[in-house]
């Protein structure tokens, strides 16, 4: 496995989920914008798990779980295992879980707290980023270039990344199902749109079509994550030409389905579809041996 995909259990190139380009969209009849109750902080409620890649057992369980209009949660400890195959493996340790402190929710929906962390990590601030009811990530944990610079001895090229944790809520096999994708830039863009749709599901209790998500500036808010290139926020019809999106939402807004396609080479197309847990899945069809993909 390529060191720029790390799914499942982590991922180590975070760069590729900090670049994005955004899709073309083929535009379906627009959505009235819903405004059912909601509860903001419903959608992170529940037993998180981050497992390495090829295990069962997850080295990461995090409970989130609300009370009084405010989330509070445990962690349980773990620390880095070692290199292997080109990614970072974690090994759980085993001190008592501990509680979270300073959970809050941004502005722009962020959601972070402080984490305790054993070496190589600090003490700190994390940041939690859901892109769906069964997908997320954990961003930027407390470690220093120097720690960086003691766990990738040996791979210079890993030098300049910071470890992130991919999580899949418990009794879900998303982190198995989901897709390495070797189209970062389609791949970064589904996964914006998951987060979007996320954030405003977490507002205002409904997902809505493409329009509605772009006019509500929730697209704008998740970009944060993601260092945008050529991302056009203000074309509804062609934001990406070469690209077509498709997001369709039923009337009661309470689901959507998302496809991207796109063709690689004249002989060959491609899509990336997903949905409401975030999963994103990959697939070719037609003579793909010249189609240029992956990191480009």
């Amino acid at each position: 496995m390529r060191l720029e995909r790390l799914p499942g259990m982590l991922l180590v190139a975070i760069a590729f989920a900090r670049l994005v380009t955004l899709v073309a969209f083929a535009a379906p009849p627009r959505q009235t914008i819903g405004t059912a109750a909601s509860d903001p902080l419903s959608g992170y409620v529940g037993t998180w798990i981050a497992t390495n890649t090829g295990e069962t057992s997850p080295f990461l369980v995090l409970k989130l779980s609300e009370a009084d209009g405010a989330l509070t949660g445990t962690i349980s400890r773990f620390t880095v295992k070692g290199l292997r195959n080109g990614q970072i493996a974690f090994k759980p340790l085993p001190q008592p879980v501990d509680q979270i402190s300073y959970v809050k929710i941004s502005d722009n929906g962020d959601l972070s707290f402080r984490w305790i962390g054993d070496p190589p990590f600090d003490a700190g601030d994390v940041e939690f980023v859901a892109e769906g009811t069964d997908v997320a990530y954990i961003n930027d944990l407390p470690i220093s270039q120097e720690a960086v610079g003691r766990v990738f001895v040996g791979y210079w090229g890993l030098g300049a990344f910071y470890p992130t944790v991919q999580l899949h809520r418990e009794g879900t096999t998303s982190s198995e199902h989901q897709t390495v994708s070797n189209d970062w830039e389609e791949d970064a863009a589904a996964r914006l749109i998951n987060q979007a749709e996320f954030l405003y599901k977490s507002h205002r209790g409904v997902y809505v079509d493409y329009p509605s998500l772009l006019r509500s500036g929730e697209l704008e808010q998740s970009r944060d994550n993601f260092t945008i290139v050529s991302l056009g926020f203000h074309s509804e019809a062609d934001p990406f030409p070469g690209h077509v999106i498709r997001l369709v939402v039923p009337q009661d807004g309470a689901a959507y389905q998302l496809s991207i396609a796109w063709k690689p080479c004249a002989s060959c197309s491609a899509s990336l579809t997903s949905d409401q847990t975030g999963v994103v899945t990959e697939r070719y069809t037609g003579d793909c041996t010249n189609a240029i993909v992956g990191p480009r």
